[in-house]
């Protein structure tokens, strides 16, 4: 949403400015998402094809980031902890205890980047 306000300036004349203001609700389409994620997973151009990754943001402003075998959390101050997964199960629970997801068992047994013990 667009809307304008009035604010001085160093004259102490009013101008006239846009000011955009965004709500908490959804903004976005499931197809925006979709087209993203695969663009995003399959484009050449890009370093993630071939990464197994999950990054999720959450409201305490931690991030948590799963990329290949490595597993970080980060926070304003920076990297708070780094964690190796040395198996697929170490990257199983992380993602079931981060991220709230569990894999499907076929996707467990045939996802492209598993760590082979």
């Amino acid at each position: 949403m667009e809307e304008y306000i009035g604010l001085l300036d160093e004259q102490g004349t009013e101008k006239w400015v846009p000011r955009y203001l965004f709500s908490e609700q959804q903004q976005y389409y499931e197809p925006d998402c979709v087209v993203t994620n695969f663009y995003s997973a399959y484009s050449p151009t890009l370093p993630f094809p071939g990464k197994f990754r999950a990054v999720h943001g959450a409201l305490d402003g931690r991030y948590y980031i799963l990329l290949n075998t490595e597993f970080k959390i980060r926070s304003v101050k920076g990297i708070d902890s780094v964690e190796p997964t040395k198996t697929e199960q170490q990257r199983q629970d992380i993602l079931k205890k981060y991220f709230g997801t569990v894999l499907a068992e076929e996707e467990r047994l045939y996802h492209d980047q598993k760590i082979e013990s």
